[in-house]
């Protein structure tokens, strides 16, 4: 450090030397495996442009948690794209357009579980740079209309559905606040206003409309809604006080396992909704079999009778 040896180096998506980095449990962190105990303090400037924590950790041991880490999210990867894949296939088959709702949505957390482990991959296949809050306003916009089609509000509450539909295109539209240089807070601000409340608050309500007409899976919904409502909203409205109020916000952060159970929830749902929905069509499609051939049967009787008249 008196001298200036420089401990590492990187780009996001470029080469590396001397460093690796990761995201182990959702965390972006970098280890610099040349530094040994025997070297003695060592001073560091750390340019704070958000949360930065420093510590000493045994390298095989966080080597070996960042790849289970990769491998996990790895294998969450692939099994998205087999359901996108799959709620294609039904969509194109059975020409429900709800069906293609879900597949963009698995597709996106394809795209998701990409960025996760691409701290792990090498430089040529990592994803790069993405724009600001890109990926969880899409997201938030695909999963209201994937809640949309589970609870098929469009046939049962209409008014709600255009509620959600709203709600999914203000996701959209606050994503260039995030790119404007000096905007960021802004941009929060109308993110937690709008759609961040919006998503909550219209959800739980259609979803109640939706168990009041005596569907069921109203319930599912709400349970879903809820679960995001409980973990993430205390966190939104504690970030947006604290823009005008400094105050503690540890103190708001929700458990791992809620936020872990949040997460997951969505996926677990939505394909139990494909399965579902494929076996609703197949039971419409032998109900119109069924009707068609009941038709052709009483077509038959009248023209047999007609013959012997």
């Amino acid at each position: 450090a008196d001298v200036g040896i420089g401990l590492g180096g990187l780009h996001h998506a470029g080469p590396r030397e001397q460093v690796i980095v990761g995201a182990g449990q959702g965390v972006s962190h970098m280890l610099f495996p040349t530094l040994r105990a025997e070297d003695g303090p060592v001073l560091m400037r750390v340019q704070r442009l958000r949360r930065v924590s420093l510590a000493a950790v045994d390298l095989a041991q966080a080597v070996q948690a960042e790849r289970n880490y990769s491998f996990v999210h790895l294998g969450l990867g692939l099994f998205y794209v087999l359901v996108a894949l799959g709620a294609s296939m039904l969509g194109v088959i059975g020409r429900d357009r709800g069906q293609f709702v879900f597949a963009a949505l698995f597709a996106w957390l394809v795209i998701g579980e990409w960025q996760i482990v691409s701290s792990s991959l090498p430089a040529g296949l990592a994803s790069g740079v993405w724009p600001p809050a890109l990926w969880d306003c899409v997201w938030n916009a695909l999963m209201i209309l994937a809640a949309a089609q589970l609870l098929q509000v469009r046939e049962r509450a209409p008014r709600w559905n255009r509620w959600m539909v709203v709600t999914a295109m203000l996701f959209v539209l606050v994503i260039p606040l995030f790119q404007v240089e000096g905007w960021y807070t802004t941009a929060r601000t109308v993110f937690i206003l709008l759609p961040g409340v919006m998503f909550s608050v219209v959800g739980l309500a259609a979803s109640w409309r939706v168990w009041r007409l005596g569907y069921r899976v109203g319930a599912v919904g709400g349970v879903l809604f809820g679960l995001d409502a409980v973990v993430y909203q205390p966190m939104l409205l504690t970030e947006l006080i604290n823009y005008v109020v400094p105050i503690d916000a540890d103190r708001f952060l929700t458990p791992d396992w809620a936020n872990i159970l949040s997460s997951a929830a969505p996926s677990f749902v939505f394909v139990g909704a494909i399965v579902l929905r494929a076996f609703e069509q197949l039971r419409s499609a032998q109900r119109e079999r069924e009707a068609r051939a009941a038709a052709e049967a009483a077509n038959e009787a009248k023209s047999a009778f007609l013959a012997t008249m």
